[in-house]
């Protein structure tokens, strides 16, 4: 009984055997004469195993023939007269036929190159290796089913191996190696139809130059592009997609994972159901999604993963390395600490403003309290001197001082009054009767009262002493520094009625980066340097005298009349700055002797509250009315210095400080630096201070109007230009500068002004036209008005237009450098990847050198254990590889097969068969 083998197994071994020699047959002896090249069939049988050895292959020009065989059948190959470029091999098996050659019958030749074979039996399968003919192996004769009737292989095919009726170069087989294009397909409908094109699988798909798609149904359709696995697909250039479902849409993406999505450019998907949507976004894990540019994803909305063994990265400037737990913790402690430091801070500063604003409401109401009691005590003694004075008829007024149910009875016995009405205490609280008893009432709260006066007074204390309050003394500096001023912005000395005049201000620094304020002597060198260039017009000067006020207007370019008297309300002329500094610093010393004499008077006073004990209700009410005030001046709302209601302006107006016209903070007879003063506002009206800052941008200005070489020099002021006419007429004002300007044009007669049209017209003049070059000997030409900007446009531009044009061309500078650093980014990263494609094809071209050359050992099967030995190579790679078979028994048998490539990679294959 004959039983058919599997085919694919079967016939794979024997390509696997059998390709090697041929293509050396062909490679390494053609066109010298063909040597002896040993060929082996294998043939099985299950019960009695045969094999025919068709050693010492004898090829020469005329025949082929087996020199051994099996029996007394032999096979007899019949060839034209040229071998130049056929090398065929046939093995025919399938039933348990006892001899192979004995299926072969006839051999006839045909045409060059090419060979006709007919049997009477029925062929199985057919291998066969590169034909150089227009048709090297035709027409195998329908014989029986359902086997194939003929095989057919065109010009240029390489390798074909199939079960199927035909196979042809274009077919899609299950095996084709296209010379054309170096392509591979494997597998049942496979297509690689581009240059270098792979594709291993039913299905598969090589659509790109270089691609590769090795799996069911994978796509590998743009060029370089990797597909692995079943229903894997790689779209664009340079994509991967790895895994069951895995999918990359755009150049450079890769997918890992099963149903893994890289749908980004240059974007990555890594771990089971992952998807990275933004460009250059890398999702890491189960699940994870990138949706952002540039995003590294560890999770989603719902799932959050930890970045566990960070290590420490650098902390500087330009450092972008990631923090780990540990270095932000110990951030943390820092910024705790110091959170406590300024907690702490905050509560001192609170406490003392509490306590300056106490103290200062309790001062402000004193001299109330003082002139309330000289009251009372003239009152008392009128009562008392009544009392001396009068009769017993009087009896009735002394009830009534008494007061508080005092009364003679009819014996003129005395009834005790009883003050705990009159001192407001409720009935559980009612004091004895008797005046002795109030008294012992008053006077222990005002023994209270004097503890917290006690506290007044150091509260009042701090305060003169610049240690607490809205402002403070810090050394050698009076600033301004709490909580409740942080978002004032402005210090705005003016009252109700009229400004005020802030004097004794040191020098501040002029620079352009200056914020110190400026005094009036700076101001006044300034006028004076400005006064001898002379080179400020009318206009200029006239500025100036409005900016200064009191009447100050120019006079033959002077200025004169300046009276700061009705400004400062004085009661003698003020002519200068000076005079109103001075004046105003003797109404501060006036202030500061009467605050001394209500001092002495508060001491004095302070010594006879112990005898006032009838006005203990009202002393009750005005602690309170303090205590209110004390909670105004906290918040800002009372005192000489007070915070706005928006809370971000500092402003000094009160009654107190109504006639008070000027600010001094200078330190005896030398002035003070204001400084941290703000950019004040530079127009008609303005009252702001201005900075340092602010004066050196005008000088600056002024300056560069003035020309001539005109500076700011070390001090801050404008130094004297020079105007040269020629090599005579040398200037160092403006208005000489005009004047012998005017004369020339006069004198010239070029230019002449048109005073109804408000132009400057250019003369008649033979040698002037408007191809001629105006040259102002490099000085600036200024207050030019913005030209248009339009096609046929001939007005002048002047800097403010150009200024915006280099901004604007400034911005697009810039706008190109990032598109130029992005440029540049996403080259190096194509680079990069271009590198690891290149390495990628190189790691897989020696992997398929490893499997030839695995596929290449020849193993014996006639002794009991065979050793073998192969190289393999495959486009520009090589590997080597061994392997042994060991015959178990007759029905099995074990291999163990193992190789080295160039990219120094190793293989290993095991493989174990039984037959039954």
């Amino acid at each position: 009984m004959r039983e058919k083998l599997s085919v694919f197994p079967r016939f794979l071994s024997v390509l696997l055997m059998k390709i090697i020699p041929i293509l050396r047959i062909f490679l390494f002896f053609y066109p010298f004469p063909l040597k002896k090249i040993p060929i082996v069939f294998i043939y099985k049988k299950k019960l009695n195993r045969r094999v025919l050895m068709m050693k010492n292959l004898k090829l020469g020009n005329k025949n082929v023939f087996a020199s051994k065989g099996m029996g007394n059948d032999r096979a007899n190959f019949s060839l034209n007269r040229s071998l130049l470029s056929l090398s065929l091999l046939v093995a025919l098996s399938g039933y348990s036929s006892p001899i192979l050659a004995s299926s072969l019958r006839q051999m006839e030749e045909l045409s060059d190159d090419s060979l006709l074979v007919k049997t009477k039996e029925t062929i199985d399968q057919a291998l066969y290796c590169e034909a150089g003919g227009d048709r090297a192996l035709t027409q195998l004769p329908y014989i029986g089913e359902p086997l194939a009737s003929f095989l057919e292989v065109k010009k240029g095919g390489i390798f074909s191996f199939s079960t199927s009726r035909s196979i042809l170069k274009d077919n899609f087989s299950d095996i084709v190696i296209d010379q054309e294009k170096l392509s591979i397909s494997i597998g049942n409908n496979a297509q690689s139809n581009h240059f270098y094109a792979l594709a291993i699988g039913a299905n598969s798909r090589a659509d790109g130059n270089v691609s590769i798609a090795i799996g069911a149904d994978s796509q590998a359709k743009g060029g370089s592009s990797l597909s692995i696995g079943s229903q894997s697909v790689a779209e664009m250039y340079g994509s991967t997609a790895i895994g069951t479902e895995a999918k990359s849409t755009q150049m450079f993406a890769t997918a890992i994972g099963f149903q893994a999505k890289a749908l980004g450019g240059a974007s990555m998907a890594l771990g089971y159901g992952a998807s990275a949507n933004g460009n250059n976004s890398i999702a890491l894990g189960n699940m994870s999604i990138a949706e952002k540019e540039d995003e590294v994803s560890f999770g989603n909305t719902l799932l959050k993963r930890k970045l566990v063994n960070v290590g420490k990265g650098e902390i500087s400037e330009h450092s972008t390395d990631a923090i780990n737990g540990s270095q932000l913790h110990q951030t943390n402690e820092t910024v705790k600490n110091i959170d406590q430091r300024v907690i702490n801070h905050e509560n001192k500063m609170t406490n003392i403003d509490q306590r300056v604003t106490e103290n200062g409401d309790k001062i402000i109401h004193l001299g109330d309290r003082v002139t309330v009691n000289e009251e009372d005590i003239k009152h008392i003694g009128d009562q008392i001197t009544g009392i001396i004075e009068s009769t017993g008829k009087q009896l009735t007024g002394i009830e009534t001082a008494f007061g508080a149910g005092a009364n003679f009875d009819a014996g003129g016995t005395l009834k005790q009054p009883n003050y705990s009405e009159a001192l407001g205490l409720e009935e559980a609280g009612r004091i004895k009767d008797g005046v002795e008893a109030g008294f012992q009432y008053v006077g222990k709260t005002l023994g209270e009262h004097d503890l917290r006066i006690e506290q007044n007074h150091t509260d009042i204390a701090n305060i003169t002493q610049g240690t607490a309050g809205l402002v403070k003394l810090d050394h050698n500096r009076i600033v301004i520094d709490n909580l409740l001023a942080k978002d004032a912005m402005i210090f705005d000395f003016s009252n109700s009625h009229k400004d005020r005049t802030v004097t004794g201000i040191a020098a501040g620094s002029i620079a352009q980066d200056s914020s110190d304020a400026v005094n009036g002597a700076q101001l006044f060198e300034t006028q004076q340097r400005i006064e001898n260039i002379s080179t400020v017009n009318q206009q200029n000067l006239e500025g100036i005298a409005d900016a200064f006020g009191g009447g100050a207007h120019v006079e033959n370019g002077v200025l004169k009349g300046v009276d700061f008297t009705d400004s400062l309300a004085a009661d003698r002329p003020i002519k200068s700055v000076n005079d109103g500094f001075s004046y105003v610093t003797e109404r501060l010393d006036d202030h500061e002797n009467r605050l001394d004499q209500h001092s002495t008077k508060l001491e004095n006073h302070e010594n006879r509250l112990d005898q006032h004990n009838t006005k203990l209700e009202n002393h009750e009410n005005r602690l309170t009315n303090i205590e209110s005030n004390i909670s105004n001046i906290t918040e800002g709302k009372a005192g000489l210095i007070q915070l706005s209601e928006d809370r971000k302006t500092l402003v000094m107006d009160n009654h107190l400080g109504q006639d008070a016209d000027t600010f001094d903070i200078s330190n005896s007879a030398d002035g003070r630096t204001l400084t941290g003063v703000n950019s004040g506002q530079v127009k008609e009206n303005s009252k702001d201070a201005i900075n340092g800052g602010q004066l050196y941008a005008s000088n600056q200005s002024i300056a560069e109007i003035f020309g001539g070489g005109a500076t700011i020099d070390k001090e801050g002021y404008v130094s004297t230009p020079e105007y040269r006419f020629g090599d005579e007429a040398i200037f160092n004002n403006v208005g000489d500068s005009l004047t012998y300007l005017n004369n020339k044009i006069q004198e010239h007669g070029i230019f002449s002004l048109d005073r109804d049209k408000n132009q400057i017209i250019i003369a008649e003049n033979q040698d002037i036209n408007r191809e001629t070059v105006v040259n102002i000997g490099d000085r600036k030409i200024v207050g030019v008005a913005n030209g248009l900007v339009e096609k046929g446009s001939q007005d002048a531009i002047n800097g403010s237009q150009l200024w915006k044009t280099n901004q604007q061309v400034a911005a697009n500078s810039n706008q190109i450098k990032h598109i130029n650093n992005t440029l540049n980014h996403y080259n190096n990263r194509l680079s990069h990847l271009e590198q690891s494609v290149q390495q990628n094809r190189k790691v897989a071209s020696a992997g398929i050198s490893s499997a030839i050359a695995m596929s290449a050992i020849p193993y014996s099967s006639s002794g009991k254990h065979s050793f073998g030995m192969g190289v393999g190579s495959y486009d520009g790679e090589a590997a080597v590889s061994m392997g042994v078979i060991f015959n178990l028994s007759h029905d099995a048998r074990f291999k163990i097969q193992g190789s080295y490539d160039t990219q120094n990679r190793a293989g290993v294959g095991v493989g174990f068969a039984i037959d039954f």
